[in-house]
């Protein structure tokens, strides 16, 4: 299931071109990518999607995070249109909130602006999407349009 340190994400934004962030929380780490599906709505609210092998590079940096930065504690990911915040937990709910605050937080660590000023924003253009309902965990992200942000 899906969780803070990836896992099946199932997020269908994630195309050729994107850049998806994941935290790393034990040394010597392990990617692994896989449960291709060429066709699923959002929400996958069954166990059935049409499943594909999958074929493509995949790059893998190792970004080192300033010392003032506060830790990447959940994925999140860079579209060629969108930046994407997730949040994953059993209560749908819960990780509406999780996915909705972890924008805030990146829009005030990009912009500069005050929390206030992220939230008057996101009212008027953050998208919430369920990722998944399949899972034990359910999957809600945030999308803002890249061009949104100055």
């Amino acid at each position: 299931p899906p969780g803070e340190f990836g896992g099946n994400i199932d997020n269908k934004e994630l195309r050729v071109g994107s850049s998806l962030f994941l935290p790393i929380f034990v040394a010597g780490a392990n990617f692994s990518a896989g449960d291709g599906h060429a066709v699923q709505g959002d929400g996958e609210i069954d166990v059935t999607a049409l499943e594909t092998c999958l074929k493509g590079s995949f790059q893998l940096i190792l970004h080192k995070r300033p010392i003032n930065d506060p830790p990447l504690d959940f994925p999140r990911a860079i579209t060629n249109s969108h930046y994407i915040s997730m949040g994953f937990d059993a209560n749908l709910n819960v990780a509406a909130q999780q996915a909705s605050r972890r924008m805030l937080d990146w829009l005030v660590s990009i912009t500069g602006w005050s929390r206030e000023e992220a939230y008057v924003f996101c009212s008027l253009a953050c998208d919430l999407h369920i990722t998944q309902m399949v899972n034990r965990n359910r999957g809600v992200h945030a999308m803002v349009r890249r061009e949104l942000i100055p």
